[in-house]
């Protein structure tokens, strides 16, 4: 295990990604990723593209990413909320006054299926239901921008668009389902 990095093994230095800073080259000549959240943070402040400073993250500080947006975006953020019943896990919700933005984070290099909007929805209700009187917007960040930009009025933002899309929100919230329970 690499001390510095707290990860295991390196790899070899593909040009793509130490041109966009989210590699950093070891002793050996080979890269070990970035990988931190706080790496990204920088990279994109320095205007790296979000897209490429996320693919070299680990899955969880893709979910610190979208926490970092929400909360620069003016939204108290929590990460890993477990609900419930049923248990329920929410990778990170914004909130702000009476307006909670849930997010399944999905790093994935394929397509994201409608099934994980559905399940985003469910876990938007039992949200509901615990925070009578708030508008919950369930969304879907992705790794890549997909076929699908709703799935079953359910957003799905790739990393790229995802600050612009909470810029965006209150213009649009007519296409996107928004669930309240009753106070």
């Amino acid at each position: 295990m690499d001390p510095e990095s707290g990860m295991e093994g390196s790899v070899p230095v593909p040009r793509f990604y130490d041109a966009v800073g989210i590699l950093r080259s070891s002793a050996k000549g080979t890269a070990k990723p970035a990988g931190s959240l706080a790496g990204a943070v920088s990279a994109l402040r320095s205007g790296k593209p979000a897209g490429a400073v996320s693919e070299g993250l680990h899955w969880k500080d893709f979910e610190g990413l979208a926490a970092v947006i929400l909360d620069e975006k003016g939204y108290d953020t929590r990460r890993n909320l477990i609900l419930g019943p049923p248990r329920v896990e929410i990778d990170v919700v914004g909130t702000r006054s009476d307006t909670a933005i849930l997010v399944d984070c999905k790093h994935w290099k394929g397509s994201v299926p409608k099934s994980v909007a559905a399940r985003q929805i469910v876990r938007a209700h039992i949200y509901a239901e615990q925070n009578p009187g708030c508008g919950v917007i369930p969304v879907v960040m992705t790794l890549y921008e997909q076929s699908t930009l709703f799935a079953y009025q359910v957003p799905v933002v790739p990393v790229e668009r995802f600050a612009s899309f909470v810029d965006d929100i209150p213009g649009h919230l007519d296409h996107m389902r928004v669930i309240r329970a009753a106070k």
